[in-house]
């Protein structure tokens, strides 16, 4: 097993940890002990694996684009300006797709007059484009969210935070934090079983995220029965407010 894997793990009883393997290869795992921490099961999967679909389509694409291009200008030079256009239309979105924006949609109905196979390779783009973005968007939500409990975990906690601070500071705005502990929830746990333990975490982030209305806010797990909850621009009175009802 992955010695940062390991290391995590003898830390939290359960999460989600991204890391690179002994090879280099980027992994997502997630995982839960078992038996008071005897055991522990994971799963995992490389970032490789989930975006290969994608990485050969792209090159697909890659490569039908600049062969086309080569072709047209080997086999019809002098070739039109109005021919060529729809290629560097399509070209000049792979390179901005190359650049990192996803947000990129092209236009088909610019080219009417063209072949239908040209329009429908930019139909293809978009499609493609769509489809990496969603998968881009899933792992961020991914490494941003507690595996058991599916609010923030600590990792967006830490984010967010230091966000909350700079921010706080230079409007010279308050700032309050909230920790939470459950009481007695080793006990609780021993006595009904981790299933149960899991129950009554899943209840506690629902039932606290719930009471914070205010997207600006975060509630978070920060690790084991710990919660935490960011309150930008809310002073000690308020924020004790509110920790009166997330206690309640």
């Amino acid at each position: 097993i992955d010695g940062q894997l390991l290391h995590h793990l003898r830390k939290e009883e359960n999460g989600f940890i991204k890391y690179s393997n002994g090879k280099g290869d980027k992994i997502y795992s997630s995982f839960i002990s078992i038996d008071d921490g005897q055991f522990y099961m994971l799963n995992e999967i490389a970032k490789s694996e989930v975006l290969q679909k994608h990485n050969r389509m792209v090159a697909l694409m890659f490569g039908i684009t600049y062969f086309i291009i080569i072709l047209g200008f080997i086999s019809f030079i002098p070739i039109s300006k109005r021919l060529l256009q729809p290629f560097q239309y399509l070209l000049d979105g792979i390179n901005r797709m190359k650049e990192g924006d996803y947000s990129i949609r092209l236009n088909s109905k610019k080219f009417k007059t063209s072949p239908k196979e040209v329009r429908h390779m930019i139909v293809v783009f978009n499609e493609m484009v769509s489809s990496i973005q969603k998968n881009k968007d899933l792992l961020k939500r991914l490494s941003h969210t507690d595996g058991l409990t599916g609010i923030a975990n600590r990792r967006l906690f830490e984010e967010r935070f230091a966000e909350n601070w700079e921010m706080c500071k230079t409007k010279e705005q308050p700032l309050s934090l909230l920790f939470i502990d459950i009481d007695h929830f080793k006990k609780y746990n021993d006595y009904f079983g981790h299933l149960e333990g899991d129950n009554c975490l899943k209840k506690i982030a629902k039932a606290t995220h719930e009471l914070i209305e205010d997207y600006n806010n975060l509630v978070a797990r920060y690790g084991g029965e710990e919660f935490v909850i960011i309150l930008p621009n809310m002073n000690s009175n308020e924020a004790y407010e509110i920790a009166k009802k997330v206690k309640e």
